[in-house]
C-alpha cells in the first residue's frame, strides 16, 4: 500500500476505508493464485452462489444474491458458459426468463477453489489468536446486519 495512503487511513481511522483496500487486495491475491485455473474471485463467486442456489436460477436472483448489477452478471456467465461451466436456458414457466444451470464441469471445479479460498483465509487470519478471530467476525457480523438496517435490507441473520 502507498506510504500516504497508510499514512491518511491511520490519521483518519477510516474503517470503512481500510475495509475497501482489505477487501481489494484480498480479492487481488485470490485472482492471482485462481488464474492458473482459468478463474478469479468474481467468476469464482458466480459458481459458489448457484451451487448455494441449489437448482437452475433466474439471472436476476443470482445478481440479486451476489449483490452484483445484471450486466456485470450477465458479462461473468457469458465466459463461464463459453468454458462450458454453466449453460442459460429458457424456462418453462416464463419464455422470457433465463434460468442459468451449474454444469458438472462447473460443479468440479468447486471443491478445489473452495480449498483455495479456505486456504488463503486461513493464511490470512493467521495473524490473529482463536478468540481475536472470533471477535473479528462477531464485529463484521455486527456492521453487516447494520448496513442491512441502514439500506433496508434488515439482516436478521447472518452473512452470506
Amino acid at each position: 500500500m502507498d506510504e500516504r495512503l497508510r499514512d491518511l487511513l491511520s490519521q483518519r481511522e477510516s474503517i470503512g476505508k481500510l475495509q475497501h483496500f482489505v477487501a481489494r487486495d484480498w480479492r487481488a491475491v485470490l485472482d492471482e493464485r485462481m488464474k492458473p485455473m482459468g478463474m478469479s474471485d468474481a467468476r469464482w463467486t458466480v459458481l459458489f452462489g448457484m451451487q448455494v442456489l441449489g437448482k437452475p436460477s433466474p439471472q436476476h436472483q443470482i445478481a440479486e444474491l451476489l449483490g452484483v448489477t445484471g450486466p456485470t452478471l450477465v458479462r461473468m456467465l457469458d465466459k463461464l458458459e463459453r468454458d462450458g461451466l454453466v449453460r442459460r436456458v429458457t424456462s418453462e414457466d416464463d419464455r422470457r426468463v433465463k434460468l442459468v444451470e451449474l454444469l458438472p464441469a462447473g460443479s468440479e471445479l468447486l471443491e478445489p477453489l473452495l480449498d483455495m479460498v479456505s486456504t488463503l483465509e486461513n493464511e490470512l487470519l493467521s495473524v490473529f489468536s482463536d478468540e481475536e478471530r472470533k471477535l473479528l467476525w462477531r464485529l463484521l457480523q455486527r456492521l453487516f446486519n447494520r448496513l442491512g438496517e441502514l439500506s433496508g435490507q434488515g439482516r436478521g441473520g447472518q452473512a452470506g
